[in-house]
């Protein structure tokens, strides 16, 4: 049998190992990269976006319950399908019950896109994080058409799916910053933040194919990095998926550190991002 701790680093820097730390984080996460509906069932938040992203379109068994495991996986598949969408359960040592990821398995579900979740100490954000003042990087406390279209365009939404990603931003309850770097035709690289507490969380930080490795992409992070910190963030974490070695090499740099992972299980081979 597989332990749900196995999915805790063991990092000796991390600092964050608990249970109820790893729940906090997420829930975080939840709120920072709203759904456009929610169900919570028997402790278990069952979210949908239209299929927009699977973290959006997931199960997320966070708290104990009460019921039997197999009557709750079978009345989330009745759920989605009755949405049209696969079910899909995000999977981290905090899940309950323990035995999830098992039962889950048991049933023909196939783990996708493990995914490293990390945090930074934002004390240790050199003074001149921002880079070359020669480097100018434009924020707004909402999506501008702008910065959304830049978005897009770099992450490879889906015409379909950009109605889906403007109302998901523009539900973001907690404090939110979006940023860009221009070069001479336009946006090179941006991304977004939210404030939560004292957690400041990095969100799709993408680059102008031809301007990767250039650096821009640090410094829309830093940028967002020093916004939080401005504004009373002591800590910031992300998500970055295990196979994306360019960003996990972006985040190694600045600083970032695993403190755990997560893993999707799927009902059938759906793609979702």
């Amino acid at each position: 049998m597989r332990d749900n701790q196995d999915l805790i680093s063991s990092n000796s820097e991390a600092k964050v190992t608990s249970i109820l730390d790893i729940r906090r984080i997420e829930e975080l996460s939840i709120n920072a990269r709203p759904s456009l509906k929610q169900i919570h069932y028997d402790g278990w938040v069952l979210r949908f976006a239209g299929g927009y992203t699977r973290c959006s379109n997931s199960v997320n068994p966070l708290y104990p319950g009460d019921l039997d495991v197999r009557r709750k996986i079978r009345h989330c598949e009745s759920v989605y399908r009755a949405a049209g969408l696969p079910t899909i359960f995000k999977i981290m040592a905090a899940a309950q019950p323990a035995g999830i990821r098992d039962a889950l398995s048991a049933v023909g579900y196939r783990e996708q896109a493990r995914t490293s979740v990390q945090s930074f100490d934002l004390s240790l954000l050199p003074s001149d994080s921002a880079g070359p003042s020669s480097i100018s990087v434009r924020g707004w406390d909402y999506p501008s058409d702008e910065w959304l279209w830049a978005f897009v365009q770099f992450a490879l939404v889906a015409q379909q799916q950009e109605p889906l990603l403007r109302t998901i931003l523009g539900n973001i309850a907690p404090r939110a910053r979006f940023a860009a770097v221009n070069d001479a035709e336009g946006i090179c690289a941006c991304g977004m933040a939210v404030l939560e507490d004292d957690w400041l969380g990095l969100f799709d930080i993408v680059t102008r194919p031809e301007c990767r490795r250039r650096g821009f992409g640090r410094h829309v992070a830093n940028a967002l990095l020093d916004w939080g910190l401005a504004n009373g963030s002591a800590r910031a974490y992300l998500q970055v998926m295990l196979d994306n070695v360019a960003a996990r090499s972006l985040f190694a740099g600045i600083g970032f550190r695993e403190l755990y992972q997560c893993v999707y299980l799927v009902e059938w081979d759906y793609s979702l991002v």
